[in-house]
């Protein structure tokens, strides 16, 4: 892998050290995440404060590690709903098929006709901002893009010489679909996961710019960047660089490492 695949490994290993400093943020970070010091508002990067500090002197390091523990939490968290969501509704809808696959995609395809980010604060604003509320959200929204492309590989699975073989020889259905459709579309399983991670941290992201992620004094990314950080940018970009390289290098490499397990784990691609 080190030698066909040198940039999936180091985004690999860059997303591991991300998500372990977020993991270990209370242990790690210099100061609480809502530790003020108005004496030294506003000050840029130094040995006491590698990051700088925002306007009410809050370490920004510390937010950072804080606000990316937040949002890859909510993430994962609305990525394995989805997922999960979206590979019942493929192995039923796309192996069974008939008129409840007819009934599902035609639902589906209006669900994907509105914009995520419309339904995604309509349902924020019904429901009140909040972590809960926002995994639950952007987990929910997810499920149509990434069902649709677990279907079309159900079928394409289900159509296979030795799954026929399998109904010829008396194979239940529960059999086959845990032996023969699901292993079989597993690769697909962890690239789509890749790939809707991605875009859940940028909804999470969003919705934390809109001030609709998580409530203050808890950071997230997104708010990071509104609020104090759009205020005071030209005077201190500091407080937009640092939340926004965090979420576009989370971003980068989950996209570039999402590329490198399909490599790994299709087997149509193996050797």
């Amino acid at each position: 892998m080190a030698r066909s695949r040198p940039l999936g490994l180091v985004s690999l290993v860059i997303l591991s050290l991300l998500g372990l400093s977020a993991a270990l943020a209370p242990v790690i970070a210099p100061y609480g995440y809502d530790e003020a010091d108005f004496l030294y508002r506003l000050k840029g990067p130094s040995a006491a404060h590698p990051f700088g500090t925002d306007n009410l002197g809050r370490d920004l390091l510390s937010r950072v590690l804080y606000g990316m523990r937040v949002s890859l939490f909510i993430a994962a968290g609305a990525v394995l709903l989805a997922e999960s969501l979206a590979l019942l509704i493929a192995v039923v809808t796309g192996y069974f098929g008939g008129w409840l696959d007819a009934v599902v995609q035609r639902i589906i395809d209006i669900w994907l006709a509105v914009p995520v980010l419309v339904l995604l604060v309509s349902l924020v604003g019904v429901a009140g901002p909040g972590v809960r509320t926002a995994l639950v959200a952007t987990g929910l929204l997810s499920v149509p893009a990434s069902s649709r492309l677990l279907r079309s590989a159900v079928l394409g699975v289900r159509a296979e010489p030795y799954v026929e073989a399998a109904h010829a020889l008396g194979a239940s259905h529960t059999r086959v679909l845990l032996i023969h459709i699901v292993p079989n579309i597993a690769y697909l399983v962890v690239y789509s996961s890749t790939i809707a991670l991605g875009a859940v941290m940028m909804l999470v992201a969003s919705l934390g710019f809109l001030g609709l992620g998580v409530p203050p004094p808890q950071p997230d990314l997104g708010g990071m960047l509104s609020g104090a950080g759009l205020q005071f940018m030209r005077r201190s970009p500091w407080l937009a660089l640092w939340p926004g390289l965090a979420i576009m290098l989370i971003v980068f490499t989950v996209n570039i490492a999402g590329d490198t397990l399909r490599d790994l784990f299709d087997p149509r691609l193996r050797g």
